[in-house]
């Protein structure tokens, strides 16, 4: 064995470092940013991988980003390694916190300054935290990992491939702030914990109220872990939004469109000004969760090869996903009572939302019919032109029955 690759270079890939250094040889550091090629940290150089010389056959590469696996995979196995592994979860929450001393941040974030959300993500120990914790140890606790709460439907852009489905809205409409209230209410009053909350759009600095949300939403901050906003760059927040994003911790998220995030900049200047926590991000577009033709489809099998792990709340229905919650709003699907669970009724109670979201694993559970109408969502999808701008709305088929 000619040593050991970590890839990508990633806060996951050096909380593995240090974790498994003394026991281990780790060579290095594999990443496909040439930018970064010749870097060390902590005197592992990061490197692009090349093809296998004959002697390094053998070497052994473990991929330390799960949802990328099979991309990874493919490439280095192209480069002739034959041992490539996956790293799951390895660590327990305890561990994790015992190597996060050991993380040297400064070079890291002079390295790929980036990716400082992923050592944010570490420090709340994403390694599924949630089920180590003593308060969630219950057999019947209710953990969400992501939560997407919809405070509004409009945005600033007209993109043909969104896979939030916003492009096929001729009425978007802004929620009530009674509703978004109800809403925040309905989820705590279930769960236990919450890992990554958003309040989501279309646009959320479209939202006029956004910053009475943060504030009502802060009511339950011993119930979650991060809060969130996503938004693509257009719109400056005012200043009162702007106070409650700091007050209420809130994390932001701005996509990079080019030349359509025309305020990024300004924007980052602001949050900046502010002391608010916010990365930049340059996403790759799938062709996925777009409507297709469901009937023949098997709804169990686009859902079992799904990737996508958040689940969207919209008056009083929580969905699995958010083209479920944004198909029914649109009537582009036929109608199911399995496509959501209703969390406003007395009667649905924790085990019955556990249930909903354990599918299809658990027996109990019904796949939701509405994803036979979604074209999938995999990381080996083809790629389509990123905040492609289209006519608005789109025209779409509606499918009345299954």
């Amino acid at each position: 064995m000619q040593g050991i690759y970590l890839m990508p270079f990633s806060a996951k890939s050096i909380l593995f470092y240090h974790a498994w250094r003394d026991r281990i040889r780790i060579a290095g550091f594999f990443d496909e940013d040439e930018g970064i090629s010749g870097m060390r940290y902590d005197g592992c150089v990061i490197s692009t991988p090349r093809p296998a010389p004959g002697d390094q056959c053998n070497t052994m590469v473990i991929i330390c980003d799960a949802g990328n696996f099979e991309k990874y995979q493919a490439r280095i196995s192209n480069l002739g390694y034959a041992n490539i592994f996956r790293y799951g979860q390895a660590l327990s929450c305890e561990k994790v916190k015992a190597h996060l001393p050991h993380i040297d941040e400064a070079a890291f974030l002079r390295i790929v300054p980036e990716k400082a959300e992923e050592l944010l993500d570490i420090h709340f120990c994403i390694y599924d935290e949630i089920y180590y914790s003593d308060a969630l140890r219950r057999d019947d606790a209710l953990a969400i990992y992501t939560l997407d709460i919809v405070v509004t439907e409009r945005c600033t852009l007209r993109c043909k491939y969104c896979a939030n489905l916003i492009q096929y809205f001729k009425n978007p409409q802004d929620m009530d702030l009674d509703q978004v209230y109800r809403d925040i209410d309905l989820i705590f009053a279930k769960a236990d914990w919450i890992s990554k909350l958003h309040l989501f759009g279309g646009e959320s600095f479209l939202y006029k109220r956004l910053a009475q949300a943060l504030d009502y939403t802060a009511k339950y901050k011993s119930k979650f872990g991060k809060l969130y906003a996503i938004t693509n760059g257009t719109i400056l927040p005012n200043e009162e939004t702007l106070d409650a994003m700091k007050r209420n911790q809130l994390h932001v998220v701005i996509s990079d469109y080019n030349a359509l995030s025309k305020n990024l900049n300004n924007l980052a200047e602001k949050l900046s000004a502010y002391d608010i926590r916010y990365i930049t991000t340059n996403p790759v577009w799938f062709a996925g969760q777009q409507l297709v033709d469901g009937r023949g489809r098997d709804a169990k099998e686009v859902f079992n090869r799904c990737t996508m792990k958040c689940t969207m709340l919209q008056n009083g229905l929580l969905y699995r996903c958010p083209f479920l919650a944004h198909s029914a709003r649109l009537n582009a699907v036929p109608y199911s009572k399995h496509n959501y669970i209703d969390i406003s009724k007395e009667e649905t109670q924790k085990i019955d939302i556990k249930n909903y979201l354990s599918m299809p694993d658990n027996p109990n559970t019904v796949t939701p019919p509405g994803c036979a109408y979604c074209s999938g969502y995999e990381h080996n999808m083809p790629i389509v032109p990123v905040a492609e701008q289209a006519g608005f709305p789109l025209p779409y088929k509606v499918y009345d029955a299954f």
